[in-house]
């Protein structure tokens, strides 16, 4: 049986940008952390990707997602203010050093 991702964790200037825009993508809820301001998490299937506050420089981080419905996820993206780039197939939202790249599923 292969093995399924069950967390991802990444840091961020501005989490709760990245977790909102996360949340519109994959139509979950963010979870806010009680314990650590500034800390964000969603939920992605069976999966949860965790958003910290950034404390120094790192590596920008890139997330893949398909989604049923790519224009309905653009179009959501747009309403809330968050620009993504239309690159014929896919978007690319670049929140802060993350890097979301959202491509319809394939059929």
């Amino acid at each position: 049986m292969p093995a399924s991702l069950t967390q991802v964790s990444f840091a961020a200037a501005d989490p709760a940008a990245v977790t909102t825009a996360l949340a519109l993508i994959t139509g979950s809820e963010v979870e806010a952390s009680t314990h650590e301001p500034g800390r964000g998490r969603v939920k992605v299937g069976d999966a949860a990707v965790v958003v910290r506050r950034r404390r120094s420089v790192s590596a920008p981080a890139v997330l893949e997602f398909a989604v049923p419905d790519l224009a309905t996820v653009t179009a959501t993206l747009a309403a809330a203010g968050i620009r993504a780039a239309d690159m014929e197939g896919f978007i690319v939202v670049h929140l802060d050093g993350v890097k979301l790249i959202v491509m319809q599923e394939e059929l």
